[in-house]
């Protein structure tokens, strides 16, 4: 995900940094979301090897460190990936302090794939891309940078004229559907 959109941004000329919050060394323990409370019966600590999830986390840097690497970027857009809809609030505080100093937001994600429209009415994001990374990023940030109109970039999700519009999404097909 954020590997390919990076590399296809270079690869289209753009200065990117890469920041990879989620992957800080930190782990800490959450109150869990009141959507899923009725999931709390299933949790229980387990110990063993299978024991996978026992609790509601967060992984990776805090809210002052986040807020912290943003205000230090020279980044005018900042990506952020969406990978669980129980995570959509974290999205949104990172999408937050970015929007406080004046970066524009855009997410993605698996779920931006599976939940578009709804995901984006909570995100707090300016966009979000669906879809494969590699196939819309380069012309999302042609159209950030004013080249393109929306309509042209496969999977963009935005507000116009206070309605939520979604352009339809391109997924690349499975390498393994390439010959060799």
């Amino acid at each position: 995900g954020l590997l390919y959109a990076c590399d296809v941004l270079r690869h289209a000329g753009h200065d990117v940094e890469l920041v990879d919050l989620a992957n800080a060394g930190r782990v800490s323990v959450r109150p869990w979301p009141a959507d899923f409370e009725y999931l709390r019966r299933y949790y229980h600590k387990d110990l063993s090897f299978f024991g996978l999830f026992s609790s509601y986390k967060r992984m990776g840097a805090d809210a002052d460190k986040i807020d912290e690497i943003i205000a230090a970027s020279g980044a005018g857009l900042v990506l952020v990936q969406a990978n669980f809809t129980a995570y959509v609030s974290e999205v949104r505080a990172v999408a937050e302090a970015a929007r406080r100093l004046g970066k524009i937001t855009a997410c993605g994600g698996w779920a931006v794939n599976s939940e578009g429209e709804s995901v984006f009415a909570d995100c707090g994001c300016d966009y979000m891309l669906a879809g494969s990374a590699e196939s819309c990023v380069s012309l999302f940030a042609d159209f950030i940078e004013g080249k393109i109109p929306a309509s042209e970039v496969p999977g963009l999700i935005f507000r116009q004229a206070g309605n939520i519009v979604s352009n339809p999404p391109h997924f690349c097909p499975p390498p393994d559907s390439y010959p060799l």
